[in-house]
């Protein structure tokens, strides 16, 4: 997710903290899908119970707008990105393909419709799969999501073909 490098730097640094709790160093972050989703994901790696504080808050503002100078797409991204880890498919669908549009940086959009196709594995659509694999593709099939993208389509007989699942 763009961004989410350097917002991590900081939020380990405050989830790091001996003496600080979530509650007291959240209070601290932006109102912003990505700074939220961030800290999910480092409380995540750190084992902590609070993760899941942070994906609510995430899914408690869906209907927030980008907090000021925050990329639409980045913010419905990463909305979309907490509402997968909640297992909330079906929005988290919906909402990579509204940051997918608004998007203008076709690697960052490419990385999107992988996202996208994970999220239709999930709900057993093997064709939306293979579509949004393709999409992923691009026009350069020698970066690493195209690489990716190509690996996945051989895997399940893509390249416009239907695989045995939609059959």
């Amino acid at each position: 997710m763009p961004g989410e490098e350097l917002v991590g730097l900081v939020v380990r640094s405050m989830a790091e903290q001996e003496g600080w709790t979530f509650e007291a160093w959240s209070e601290a972050l932006p109102d912003s899908a990505l700074a939220w989703l961030t800290a999910a994901r480092v409380l995540r790696e750190q084992g902590s119970p609070d993760a899941e504080k942070a994906l609510d808050t995430v899914v408690a503002r869906l209907d927030s707008r980008p907090p000021e100078g925050c990329s639409p797409a980045v913010h419905r991204a990463a909305q979309a990105e907490a509402l997968a880890l909640k297992q909330r498919w079906k929005e988290a669908e919906a909402r990579y393909r509204e940051a997918i549009d608004r998007e203008r940086n076709d690697q960052v959009r490419r990385s999107w419709w992988m996202n996208l196709a994970a999220v239709d594995q999930k709900l057993l659509d093997e064709s939306g799969r293979q579509r949004a694999l393709e999409s992923a593709k691009g026009n350069d099939a020698n970066d690493e999501i195209a690489r990716r993208a190509i690996d996945l389509l051989k895997y399940t007989g893509g390249r416009g073909e239907r695989s045995r699942a939609s059959r």
